[in-house]
């Protein structure tokens, strides 16, 4: 009887668990519009995820964001889940809005959150707050689109179609069915590009007064905005060869270099590798030993390099949370 009981019990909660998860992809589904596009964000979830999760600087920095996280949620829940309730999602249309209320928080978590927003801008990533066990975790954003079509209008983009009072413009721009050029169709069916058309019927936009100054039909423009984050904007001549445009990489690498740390030669970091590093290093031992079973084929000395490289920015992370956790508590 007892044995027919738990198999009773474990039905139940695999039913339970059955009827959310369907719960939740019909409501992805509303949210994206139709079944196929959910589908499609699914399947391409896992492989982000993958990508996220072998990318050097994303660990690094969503390492050192939970941790500055766990703190302010210690000292300052209501503040925490009140950012999170209103930005945790990037967008740059509640910007202004979100500097005016993040102007009246303390430095410290001014700060942090500030940098949240342009991690999650960055990656395509928000933070979501998890009850057990307790903690901040990260979840993929669902992609905008792929195609979008908009008009300039005093100074501000705006949808084609009208835009009902209560939503946002932002959500009217996607045109899944606009033409372009065969080519660039391939390559937002690889989902290795966007395409953007914008109207400006006025021509008095700051995009036509660049364009006025900026041009340069047999050449390359290369504009940096730097806003919230660093972007990079490629304004391509009329009259430019494939020629050039392959030696105009170069400037995207050295791009790419400078301001986010990318296209660097070299080995990627061994991301597995540090983590077991990390994860012994929490456990009693002498480094020795630890960095004796850390990788075959490898001499001891390089294992103790890395080891020592793993130990050297693990303090810091440390210390610059122990440093924040003490503004935190002050209110600096």
């Amino acid at each position: 009887m007892a044995v027919s009981k738990r198999n009773k019990m474990a039905a139940q909660r695999r039913s339970v668990s059955q009827r959310k998860r369907a719960a939740a992809k019909k409501a992805l589904a509303r949210r994206m519009g139709n079944v196929s596009r959910a589908r499609e964000f699914l399947q391409g979830e896992q492989r982000r995820r993958a990508e996220l999760e072998s990318d050097a600087q994303f660990v690094s920095e969503t390492e050192e964001l939970r941790r500055g996280f766990d703190v302010a949620y210690t000292h300052s829940p209501t503040l925490v889940d009140s950012f999170l309730r209103r930005y945790r999602l990037p967008s740059p249309f509640p910007l202004q809005q979100r500097r005016a209320a993040l102007g009246n928080f303390p430095p410290a978590l001014r700060a942090l959150f500030n940098n949240y927003s342009r991690y999650a801008s960055r990656f395509g990533v928000y933070f979501r707050r998890r009850r057990e066990p307790a903690g901040f975790e990260w979840r993929i954003l669902t992609a905008a689109g792929w195609k979008f079509h908009a008009r300039v209008e005093n100074a501000h983009l705006q949808a084609i179609l009208p835009v009902p009072a209560e939503e946002s413009a932002e959500y009217y721009f996607e045109t899944p069915d606009l033409q372009v050029p065969e080519a660039v169709e391939k390559l937002i069916g690889a989902r290795t590009a966007k395409f953007v058309q914008l109207d400006d019927v006025s021509g008095s936009s700051v995009l036509s007064e660049l364009e006025g100054f900026a041009y340069h039909d047999r050449g390359v423009t290369f504009i940096l905005h730097r806003a919230d984050r660093p972007y990079l904007f490629c304004l391509i001549g009329e009259k430019v060869s494939k020629q050039l445009l392959d030696q105009a990489a170069k400037g995207v690498t050295a791009f790419q270099q400078q301001y986010y740390g990318r296209g660097k030669a070299g080995r990627p970091r061994e991301l597995m590798l540090r983590k077991k590093a990390i994860e012994l290093l929490n456990q009693s031992g002498r480094k020795k030993e630890i960095a004796s079973t850390l990788q075959a084929g490898v001499s001891l000395t390089s294992r103790q390099s890395f080891l020592s490289r793993v130990t050297k920015e693990q303090r810091a992370i440390e210390g610059r949370t122990a440093d924040f956790e003490g503004k935190v508590k002050t209110g600096k």
